[in-house]
């Protein structure tokens, strides 16, 4: 049984991509046949896996109709169990049309047809475009909102919020969809939060109670820059304790998304 996970935040910033890339890696490295779709046109999460993505077909010409999903799927060298969707500066143009069209159940059309083949599909999209944020809450079982710790971590939540129950109230159908908050850039001394991390961490649990999950994500900016800048480098790949943050967060998202089926492969 496919489980399509959306990683969103209104407010950008906010550790969007990394998360999804930590995420899809890391369930791919368990023997998850994982799809990453870039669903911003930035291309962040597609210059690291994919070289030469603003000349390939990817998620703009899947939503405009000019080719076929499974012509914009490409293999990636992190994980055999690891697929990307690209995508470019065209999703603009397109996310354009769609929002002039109410287009909010485009993307869940085009994945159908992928509900056999892959166990996880992780979207990673543009906080500043509201139709492919909408698009996202339709298609998802779950969405992840993660947030930084900074004094502005609950209003990015409140507006990610705000979407996705628009997206609920203007859908033909009746919508399921879960979310929870990952709270990330937690700031440590000592092995333990500090004092202001601590604030930021209650202030969030108390307006969001159990949906604000148990891991959290701590700042190490040696391994995050070195994710950031350097292609092979993925988290979870280093015992460090920012690499184990992400282990222990997808073991918590695999048990809440109970995928229902054994991984499909296993890496040598």
């Amino acid at each position: 049984m496919t489980r399509i996970i959306s990683v969103n935040n209104r407010k950008g910033g906010s550790s969007k991509t990394t998360t999804a890339i930590n995420l899809a890696y890391e369930f791919a490295k368990s023997g998850y046949r994982t799809l990453l779709i870039d669903l911003d046109p930035q291309g962040n999460a597609s210059s690291k896996f994919v070289e030469d993505y603003e000349t390939i077909p990817g998620i703009a010409e899947v939503l405009a109709k000019k080719v076929n999903i499974s012509d914009a799927i490409y293999p990636t060298s992190a994980s055999d169990n690891l697929y990307v969707i690209p995508s470019k500066i065209e999703l603009d143009d397109v996310a354009e049309y769609m929002q002039g069209n109410s287009q909010i159940a485009l993307l869940s059309k085009v994945l159908k047809d992928l509900k056999d083949e892959y166990q996880i599909i992780i979207l990673d999209s543009n906080p500043g475009i509201p139709i492919l944020l909408k698009n996202c809450v339709y298609a998802a079982d779950l969405i992840i909102i993660p947030v930084n710790v900074d004094r502005n971590s609950i209003k990015g939540v409140d507006l990610t919020l705000k979407k996705i129950s628009e997206t609920i109230f203007d859908s033909p159908s009746e919508l399921d969809v879960d979310y929870r908050i990952l709270i990330s850039m937690v700031t440590y001394s000592a092995g333990e939060p500090t004092n202001i991390a601590r604030g930021v961490l209650k202030a969030v649990k108390d307006a969001y109670k159990d949906k604000v999950l148990n891991t959290t994500i701590r700042l190490q900016s040696k391994p995050a820059q070195l994710q950031t800048f350097e292609n092979g480098y993925y988290a979870t790949d280093f015992d460090t304790g920012y690499g184990c943050d992400y282990k222990k967060f997808k073991d918590e998202i695999e048990e809440i998304v109970k995928v229902g089926q054994c991984p499909v492969s296993e890496e040598l």
